[in-house]
């Protein structure tokens, strides 16, 4: 889904998998224990130390602000990531001006020079009436800040949010299409 150009962090984390030198140490330290109770601390501990990675890589800033707790991440109760919205939580989705087939970074809905997930999600005119639809279903407009939060606190949260992403993204990739 993300292929190469997602940062090792930002895979482990939206896929739910402890990173690998994490995994290891909690393994060591599990080998010997039987308890579930000293189990169950020890991954606490593993979680914490994937906090405090998250929070001091350079790489995945975007993704570490949409998601900012690991532990409610991994932990989540309900939806499914797919394309759009891991593109989303990654910051990707122009390739346009990557790959050379426009001379413009410029957002190809809008024109607007800053095409980045931030604009395109939350701050493009274009998208300002499913905002409001969107906005009116959460009963707040305080995002993206908070937005994985909001997905995970419910159910409908994250299909209203999933939605919109789906849909703006679907759009734009049509948009892209149709220079190529």
């Amino acid at each position: 889904m993300a292929y190469r150009t997602v940062s090792y962090e930002a895979a482990t984390l939206l896929s739910s998998m402890i990173p690998i030198e994490l995994s290891a140490l909690e393994y060591e330290k599990i080998q010997n224990i039987t308890n579930a109770g000293e189990k169950a601390d020890i991954r606490r501990q593993t979680t914490q130390d994937w906090q405090t990675m998250c929070d001091s890589v350079s790489n995945a800033r975007w993704t570490h602000r949409l998601l900012l707790d690991v532990t409610n991440w991994i932990y989540k109760k309900h939806g499914m990531l797919n394309y759009h919205i891991i593109q989303v939580l990654t910051e990707h989705g122009n390739y346009l001006h990557k790959f050379r087939i426009t001379e413009t970074q410029k957002y190809i809905i809008c024109e607007n020079p800053k095409d980045n997930a931030e604009h395109t999600i939350f701050e493009c005119d274009a998208w300002t009436a499913k905002k409001r639809k969107l906005y009116e279903g959460l009963g707040e407009n305080r995002l993206p800040d908070n937005i994985c939060r909001r997905m995970l606190s419910d159910k409908k949260s994250w299909e209203l949010i999933s939605d919109y992403m789906e849909h703006v993204m679907r759009t734009q990739i049509n948009e892209e299409q149709k220079l190529q």
